[in-house]
């Protein structure tokens, strides 16, 4: 719902509306499990790096190890309440509900049971309801008395597995399924994996899969459970080289269990000890832009009743809804009719009796008097039954809206795309490669040969970058009492690495998960599958209870009215009252495309609610500059509460756009940002950033006529010779310095170096390199190739107009059948263009010769280079469109290779 802004200056009563309607379905999302009825079910979670192998075991082992998981874990269901403080000398009061605190006046809120007594009862609860299922099941002293025995894979209630999933990294990583949806060797495994669930007691159904190169996710639910799965939403993340190959990345599977949103994400991160950091990106990019709508039209439940529906009506599917509709108008119309019907009988008896007064005499007898009298009671019989048909109808009516109100709320938002950090509860599994650090290898062998793993922990990356929150905040893992499972010689069962390399063991292969506090995760087991031996990682196993919710409607009917009146008490006790913390945010230092973030704190000091919002100037319905992005930017906040509001830059020719081709090497640019306040004043926060400008962003034609380092420009230069430009006259007359530089260093260095232009290199070596350039001194860089090759990337792709300029795009697409036609097209560039163009050609060429060594093939370069030579004028990088358009500016390319 869009809002406009009255004479007044505050917003009109439908951005208020809105607001507050998204401000109760964020409080109901919140406190969800007040108004809900627990249920608990069984999931299992395998993690699988099958490198690249056909599966020639069956997984019917994996799914058997459940019964191996020895005694069941006695831990009692904790959710996760940070807001719980212990007390001494008291009983700790468990869960209390959280209900918003509107100020000192605010209700005396109820405790509700404990976990204990809780777990219990839901146990009950589940066990009654399958018995009437299944009269198999043991009776419920029976079940008291198996608790401490290791877990039966024929006890249906304490071991049936409901939800399973499925998680595969490399399972395909040759170069054609980097560039297309080849899903030959998925179906290999879909294969394998339900010809393996099909030995399981209970049959199961594909929820959902989803592929992106060699990362593969699968999600399969029991067949009665699968009725109750909705709004099912896939995602996908690419992170490989340039953010484009989706050599490692992550997919996710989003669904609605019940009431419950569970998002499973599958990830191959950064490979390499030395890739800490860039496996730590990885992991903050994956869960930024993994998104997915709240609500989807792939609801299961649907499609499931309509083949019950087809079987039971028609063969014809296609006219069932319309064959049932036309039957619910026919009986209206035919109701209608009858009552109709009677109606007009009576206005003609009335019309008739009138017409007959008239033309005859006024003279009554007994017998027409008698005969007049029952005249007079039919037609009071017929009123009295037309008034009962209103009635009903008028009782009907408000039954309807009864219900209607009463019916289950959405507690969605409709103006914003789900986070995975959304969900109620998160499983993030997958290759995550984070390895053993500070111990040798002889010391990792000899204490796994001891079974000291709680010793060897202590060096695991994973854990120490958790520890200081640096990456899967809030996330848990199960207790690991296996060996590590990687990296082990194919064919083998213990055997380690002993190739040239002899990789230090390590934990890569793991599970963890993530819940809010309405929701419960138990671990039952965790444990690595050794006689897996097709891959050099070992699979992964975790078998946990989850605890979900059901919405009962009646009860979120009185809880949204009950908090409804203490919204509406709070807003008109007092006049909104709010401070922020700062007016004013520096950014110092900013560099290309370098975000920079900062935040400031808006305070409500009064005893109502405060709704803010941003708002946009200058009529162009933007809230600032594009160089700055403010998040969230509008909100509402409880009495005595406070919100952090996030600022965040980043500076490109794409946001700052001419201002940044101007001669100055070195300025600063500012936003004011209006933050108004509903009924209340505004507040205004200067946004500022002091840029130094860069080579990267600049156009070729700027980049050729530079005369001194950009670094050391002054205002209105004019130039006097070449500086400190160490690099020959004639390179500069036709391509940049900076682009002979990088490429050179290439050329005479690492031309046969594995993984260039196919592998991440360095964040910090990349801003290393950029300072060379920007200098203009000697390129006496000593760190990895790959940042080398990846910095060309970004160098190519940042220039203000690209090698083969956007004008020409649609023309190169149209002629990727013909080569004479492409060679036609670039003769048509800017001087400028066509040798840059030539220059990376022959270039490209030169890498080709050394392809056995560097493992790059036509396809994967093609790819790679096609995406900053010609680049598509579209952002929208996930259209179909593009994916086309993806194909084809591969094929222009390989016309010149």
């Amino acid at each position: 719902m869009t809002s406009k802004k009255t004479k007044s200056g505050s917003y009109s009563k439908g951005f208020t509306t809105s607001l507050r309607d998204q401000f109760l379905k964020n409080q109901l999302r919140e406190n969800k499990r007040k108004f809900s009825k627990p249920f608990t079910l069984n999931l299992l979670c395998l993690t699988y790096n099958v490198n690249n192998k056909k599966p020639t075991q069956s997984l019917e082992p994996v799914l058997d190890i459940v019964s191996q998981f020895g005694k069941e874990n006695k831990q009692q269901i904790i959710f996760n309440n940070p807001k719980k403080k212990k007390t001494k000398g008291k009983k700790e009061k468990k869960d209390q509900e959280i209900l918003i605190d509107f100020g000192e006046n605010s209700k005396t809120k109820k405790q509700i049971h404990s976990n204990e007594t809780q777990k219990q009862q839901w146990e009950e609860q589940d066990l009654n309801k399958r018995k009437k299922k299944d009269p198999n099941l043991p009776k419920e002293g029976q079940v008291q008395e198996n608790l401490n025995k290791p877990l039966d894979r024929n006890d249906p209630l304490k071991n049936r597995i409901d939800l399973i999933i499925f998680g595969l990294q490399e399972v395909d990583t040759t170069a054609p399924a980097l560039f297309s949806n080849d899903e030959h060797k998925a179906n290999q495994w879909k294969t394998v994996l339900e010809e393996s669930l099909s030995t399981l007691r209970d049959s199961y159904k594909k929820v959902a899969s989803k592929q992106m190169a060699g990362i593969l996710l699968f999600v399969y639910a029991r067949s009665r459970l699968r009725r109750q799965i909705t709004n099912v939403d896939l995602s996908e993340h690419a992170s490989g080289i340039f953010g484009m190959l989706p050599n490692k990345g992550g997919v996710a599977i989003k669904m609605d269990l019940y009431d419950s949103t569970i998002v499973f994400v599958n990830s191959h991160l950064a490979c390499d000890m030395k890739h800490m950091e860039r496996r730590n990106q990885d992991w903050a990019t994956i869960s930024e832009n993994l998104n997915f709508n709240w609500i989807t039209n792939y609801d299961l439940n649907a499609q499931a009743n309509n083949k019950i529906l087809q079987t039971r009506h028609s063969p014809n599917s296609n006219k069932k809804e319309n064959e049932l509709e036309n039957e619910m108008k026919s009986r209206k119309s035919k109701k209608d009719h009858e009552i109709g019907k009677k109606k007009r009988k009576i206005r003609q008896m009335k019309k008739s009796k009138l017409t007959q007064s008239k033309t005859q005499p006024q003279i009554e007898t007994n017998e027409e008097t008698s005969g007049k009298g029952k005249q007079e009671q039919e037609r009071e019989r017929e009123r009295e039954r037309e008034r009962q048909i209103q009635t009903q109808k008028q009782k009907q009516r408000q039954k309807e809206k009864e219900n209607e109100k009463r019916k289950k709320l959405s507690l969605y938002p409709t103006n914003s795309k789900m986070k995975i950090s959304n969900a109620d509860i998160l499983f993030w599994m997958g290759d995550l490669n984070y390895r053993l650090e500070n111990i040798s290898r002889t010391e990792v062998l000899e204490m796994i040969e001891k079974k000291e793993l709680n010793s060897l922990l202590k060096y695991d990356q994973l854990r120490e970058q958790m520890k200081f929150g640096y990456v899967f905040k809030g996330f848990k893992e199960s207790v690991v009492n296996f060996p590590p499972t990687y990296k082990f010689d194919p064919g083998t069962i213990t055997q380690y690495d002993t190739s040239e390399k002899k990789r230090t063991p390590a934990w890569t292969d793991r599970i963890l998960w993530n819940c809010n506090e309405n929701h419960a995760v138990r671990p039952r087991g965790y444990c690595s599958h050794p006689k897996f031996t097709v891959s050099d990682h070992k699979p992964v196993v975790g078998f946990f209870e989850l605890t979900l919710l059901k919405i009962d409607p009646d009860l979120q009917f009185q809880y949204k009215k009950k908090l409804t009146k203490e919204l509406d008490k709070a807003e008109n006790e007092s006049k909104p009252d709010a401070s922020v913390s700062t007016n004013q945010i520096d950014f110092l230092d900013c560099r290309y495309n370098i975000i920079k973030k900062g935040s400031f704190t808006l305070k409500n000091k009064g005893s109502g609610l405060v709704q803010f919002r941003f708002m946009p100037k200058n009529n162009t319905g933007q809230i600032s500059e594009p160089w700055i992005r403010v998040t969230p930017s509008r909100g509402m906040i409880n009495p005595a509460g406070e919100m952090e509001i996030f600022v965040q830059v980043q500076i490109n020719h794409d946001t700052i756009g001419e201002l940044y081709q101007k001669s100055k090497s070195k300025y600063e640019i500012e936003d004011i940002l209006v933050l108004h306040l509903e009924n209340s004043k505004d507040h205004f926060i200067v946004v500022r950033a002091s840029y130094e400008k860069s080579c990267f962003g600049m156009s070729l034609n700027s980049l050729v006529s530079l005369k001194n380092p950009i670094k050391k420009r002054a205002t209105n230069n004019k130039g006097s010779g070449n500086g400190n430009r160490n690099v020959k006259k004639n390179v500069s007359s036709f391509i940049p310095k900076e682009l002979w530089k990088l490429v050179n260093y290439i050329n005479e260095n690492c031309l046969d170096y594995p993984g260039i232009f196919m592998q991440q290199g360095f964040s910090k070596e990349n801003q290393k390199i950029r300072d060379i350039l920007d200098n203009d001194v000697d390129f006496a860089f000593d760190g990895s190739p790959l940042s080398v090759s990846e910095t060309i990337l970004h160098f190519l792709n940042s220039i203000a107009v690209s090698v083969i300029p956007v004008q020409f795009y649609k023309i190169c697409l149209e002629s990727v059948k013909s080569k004479r036609d492409c060679f036609e097209i670039i003769k048509q560039l800017p001087i400028i263009h066509q040798n840059v163009f030539i220059y990376l050609i022959s270039f490209l060429k030169q890498l080709l010769k050394y392809g056995k060594k560097n493992k790059l093939e036509k396809d994967s370069i093609a790819l790679i280079f096609s995406t900053v030579i010609l680049r598509s004028p579209t952002k929208q990088i996930s259209s179909k469109k593009d994916r086309k358009d993806k194909i084809k500016r591969k094929q222009f390319l390989l016309n010149f290779l």
